[in-house]
C-alpha cells in the first residue's frame, strides 16, 4: 500500500491484515511510516513489510514490486493510496 503513513494507510491496514493479506507499506516519510508500523504491531498485532522511497522514481517501485514478490510469492493486489492521480493499468504505468 502507497501512502501508507498517512491517516487512511493507518486505518486501512489493520483491515486488510484482517482479510489475510500479507503487507507491504510503503511510504515516502520514514518517521510517518515508522510510527505506523509501530502501531500496527504493538496495537493491532499485525506484521508488516515496510519500504520507504519515493513512488515517483521507477526504481524505488521496481525494487518494492521485486521485493514484495520475493517475501510473498506474488503481488494480488495494489492500493494506491499515495498523493499521485493516474489512469491506466498499472503494469504500464510510468513515472511520466
Amino acid at each position: 500500500m502507497t501512502g501508507a503513513a498517512s491517516e487512511i494507510g493507518r486505518q486501512v491496514a489493520p483491515r486488510l491484515r484482517d482479510l489475510g493479506v500479507s503487507l507491504v507499506l510503503a511510504d515516502l516519510n520514514s518517521d510517518g511510516l515508522d510510527a505506523v508500523m509501530t502501531e500496527l504491531a504493538n496495537v493491532h498485532c499485525v506484521d508488516a513489510s515496510a519500504m520507504i522511497g519515493d513512488r515517483t522514481d521507477e526504481s524505488v517501485i521496481h525494487r518494492t514490486m521485486t521485493e514484495s514478490i520475493a517475501a510473498f510469492g506474488g503481488t494480488y493486489g495494489v492500493v494506491l493510496n499515495a498523493g499521485i492521480a493516474g489512469t491506466g493499468p498499472v503494469d504500464l504505468s510510468s513515472a511520466d
